[in-house]
């Protein structure tokens, strides 16, 4: 295995490992894990962009956010996850 897959394979891993630590920490109190669960295939691959960019900042800015937001770096790329549905333009005919 290549040192460059290697790492990739174990970048999705933590990823994957966080997503699923934040469905649990998320879902204290509510059905709030259900609905992340049904909406994983779509909302994880989200996720994992956001954690990863959020991880690449510096750690002055990380830290900003944190104290910000009050939640862990996950926590915020879960939240911006969620924040972010696509958009949905309608076309509305007026008149005829």
């Amino acid at each position: 295995m290549k040192p460059q897959s290697f790492s990739k394979l174990s970048q999705d891993q933590s990823s994957l490992c966080v997503w699923r630590q934040q469905v649990i920490q998320a879902s204290e109190g509510s059905n709030v894990k259900q609905q992340l669960l049904l909406q994983e295939t779509e909302l994880l691959p989200r996720f994992t962009d956001h954690y990863e960019t959020l991880k690449a900042l510096p750690r002055r800015m990380r830290r900003a956010l944190q104290r910000q937001w009050q939640r862990s770096l996950a926590g915020v790329a879960l939240l911006l996850a969620l924040g972010q549905a696509p958009a949905m333009a309608a076309t509305i005919n007026v008149g005829g």
